[in-house]
This record gives structure tokens, sequence and C-alpha cells, in this order.
């Protein structure tokens, strides 16, 4: 089974292919010249001519037969590195909104499992598809001249052969054809082509803002404007549905959303915009080894950067790069950031929370009193 539109949606591939098959008929081909000769050699009891054709065909098979496993591995290389690369840049079009249609793991199973399923497709089926289809001809051709009714019958046998080692590959061969109908949904996705633009001051409004995931609003007339400062949202909702709307993941709002004078859903907002989410992708290691994982960064740099982000201190108080990192410390337990031995922000910055909270927690009485209630009375109880 030959998917056209998979295998045309690599033709830097297709050379590779070409050269494999190429190198398997010359095999065949060494094959029939030995076995020939062999049998001469049988007949005759000795032919010295023959050995040495032989002696010939086993060293330019064993050469032939290590040139497709070359030509293997270069068009399973340029298969991944192009399939990756184009699932990349097209998840960068799409940006956050991709989360709407797909999960982030189905994504990264598709980029990893799914196109290493790919590489067997193209590297070891579609080149013993194609040997397949050609090695009992050539025996037919060659037989023919020596006895038609045993080439015919060869004909129909011989396939069977090749087709054997075809069937290995058929099982991972077929889920990497599913996989490749998930990649090209993405790949062939209509993106709306937004906007770039160049801002030289920074401001973000909401003016008459109405969304909802349903028929049921989410956000009713919501107004705010920010400049260069912190800014908290409070509320039993809206306020993760906010930020979707701000990085992007939702255009379908109305009213006005904007970053400085232009409408978000119609600019590329990623230059100007970032999302730091309060879960946790850090892996089991040391900071270091975390901080190594994109880049093999200097002590020096990797301190530069926490330094940036204002948990330089913190760290040096934990050990320093070498910090082991399993988990968020008393995440089971903990219930307000006040009753945390660990704290996860500097000084100033922590001053900077309270003033947030002691100008909003009085509001809280007026236009959220339950829920203020409630929030006083578990942080008495909990104590």
């Amino acid at each position: 089974m030959i998917n056209k539109k998979l295998l045309f949606s690599v033709k830097e591939s297709i050379p590779y292919i070409q050269k494999n098959v190429l190198y398997q008929w010359i095999r065949l081909i060494c094959n029939v010249c030995s076995t020939a000769c062999l049998c001469l050699i049988i007949a005759k009891h000795r032919n010295i001519l023959c050995i040495g054709i032989i002696f010939i065909c086993l060293i330019l098979r064993y050469i032939v037969n290590q040139k497709a496993i070359e030509m293997s591995y270069l068009s399973s290389h340029i298969v991944k590195e192009t399939l990756r690369s184009r699932l990349y840049k097209k998840l960068s079009k799409i940006g956050i909104e991709y989360t709407n249609k797909w999960s982030t793991a189905e994504i990264v199973q598709l980029s990893s499992e799914g196109i290493e399923q790919l590489e067997t497709y193209f590297a070891n089926y579609i080149p013993q598809f194609f040997y397949s289809l050609i090695a009992p001809i050539t025996l037919f051709i060659i037989i023919s001249f020596m006895n038609f009714k045993a080439a015919l019958v060869l004909l129909v046998c011989v396939p069977l052969i090749p087709m054997h080692q075809l069937g290995s590959y058929f099982h991972i061969a077929m889920n990497g054809m599913a996989a490749s109908d998930k990649l090209f949904a993405i790949l062939e996705k209509e993106i709306e082509e937004k906007q770039n633009v160049k801002l030289d001051s920074y401001s973000i409004s909401a003016h008459n803002l109405h969304f909802g995931y349903t028929d049921k609003e989410v956000l009713q007339g919501i107004h705010f404007k920010a400049f260069k400062e912190m800014i908290g949202f409070v509320g039993e909702s809206g306020k993760s549905t906010i930020v979707s709307l701000l990085m992007g993941q939702y255009s379908n709002y109305r009213g006005e959303l904007k970053l400085s004078n232009y409408e978000i859903k119609d600019i590329n907002i990623y230059p100007y915009m970032a999302l730091v989410s309060l879960e946790s992708y850090l892996f089991s290691g040391t900071l270091k080894d975390n901080l190594s994982v994109a880049k093999d960064a200097s002590e020096k740099e990797m301190n530069s950067v926490l330094e940036k982000v204002g948990i330089l201190d913190f760290v040096h108080e934990q050990g320093g790069l070498n910090m082991h990192i399993e988990k968020r410390p008393f995440m089971e337990t903990k219930t307000f950031c006040s009753q945390c031995k660990v704290h996860c922000y500097k000084k100033d910055k922590r001053e900077q929370i309270r003033k947030v909270m002691r100008f909003s927690g009085p509001r809280m009485l007026v236009y959220h009193p339950i829920m203020a209630i409630r929030h006083l009375y578990y942080q008495i109880t909990d104590k």
C-alpha cells in the first residue's frame, strides 16, 4: 500500500529511496551470478574463472548492501528533519490556538513516536515494496532464457520471498500512515495571517469585552487599562479566560481588547506578550540540568537569567545551581503563601504582592463578600 500524498510530501527523500532500490537490485544480480557460477563449478568440478566471479560478487554484494543501509539512513534522517521542521513552523504560525483542537501531549507524541514510525515507512517499507515488484520480473527475464516454464513458476512464487520481509515492516508502516493523517491535518490547517506590528509604547486595554466558551458568557462588559505596571485580576471566574484572550488563544470575543492601539486578534502578539504559567514544567534533577536542556549555557549566563527573573537569591539559599528539584515543597498541604516555609519570590516582590492584596482585600468584601469571608475563615482554621 502506497500513500502518494505521503510519499511526495518529502520529495527530498525520493532520490535516496531510488538508490536504495537500485542497490538491492544489484545485490540480487550478484546473488544470481554467484549462484550460477557455483552451479557451473559443481557441474564441471573445477573452474578458476567461476571462483573469481563468485569472489567479486561477494565483495560487490557487501558494498551495495552497505550502500543500501546508508541510503535507508539518509532517507529516514531527511524525513524526520523535514517533517519535524514543518510541524514546528506550522505550530509557531498557529500559536497557542492549537490547544483548541489538539492537546500538547498529542502533538509531542506525533512529533516523536509518530514521525519515528514514518521513518520506518520511508527507510524500509517503501524501498522493500518496490524491490518486491522488481525482483520477480528480473528473475523471470534471466531464467526465461534457460527454461520458460520454470521462469513462469518462479514469477508466481518468487514475490512471496521479498513480500515476507515487506510484511515485517507492514504493521509499523501502517501506524506511520495513521500518524501521517494527524500530521497532515495540522500542516494543512488554514490559518489567518496576522499583522506584524512595531510598538514604541505599550498598553493593554479592554472596552465592553464579552466572551463565552458556550452560549453562556464568562466575561460580560469588562473594562480595564494597564500600562507598564503590575495589575491583578480577582474574582470567582474569568481570570484565566482574560489571560487566554490576551495570548490570542480565542478570537471570537465581542468588544475591544487591544495591545496599544491594535486589536489583539488582528496582530501577531508573541514578540510582545508571554505567559508564565503556575504549572511546573521542571524535570527531576538539578536546576543546572533543567537550564541546560535548551542551551549549553555557562553558569554565568544561568545566574544572569535567574537574577533577571528575581529568584537568584532564593536559588543561592537552596544550594545554588546544583539544588535538586523534585517538586514544589509542601504542595500537597500548602493552602496560603503566608504559611509556606519556602518563598518563591524575592523580598521586594513579596512586598509588592502584599500591597496588591491590601488594596484588593477590603474591596473584595464589597464586591464578593461571601468569597472574602470564606477565605478569611479558611485562613484562620488552617493555621
